[in-house]
């Protein structure tokens, strides 16, 4: 029994490795993306991802990315990106 419980926790341990590795990677991916990127419909949605990717933890720095996505999403008369800008917004300062 003692034997299974121990398997168990290393199960779980492992598994939120990896978890936060991909995380980690999917952040560091959209980073890359807004550094490269000059397209504005690919900033515009990337901002939108990584603003959602932060507002849990930094509620600050998701703010001011969805804030670029909307003004983007304002500019390309994009109503979908708007929405969901919004919609992060929201979360964000519920978080704060």
């Amino acid at each position: 029994m003692k034997r299974k419980i121990i398997y168990f926790i290393s199960f779980l341990l492992c598994t939120t490795s990896v978890t936060q590795l991909f995380s980690q990677l999917n952040i560091d991916s959209l980073k890359q993306i807004i550094l490269t990127s000059s397209d504005e419909n690919t900033l515009m949605t990337t901002y939108n991802d990584y603003a959602y990717q932060f507002y849990r933890v930094q509620a600050d720095s998701a703010i001011s990315y969805a804030e670029k996505a909307l003004a983007l999403a304002e500019k390309l008369e994009n109503n979908t990106e708007k929405h969901a800008a919004y919609n992060v917004l929201g979360l964000s300062y519920q978080t704060k």
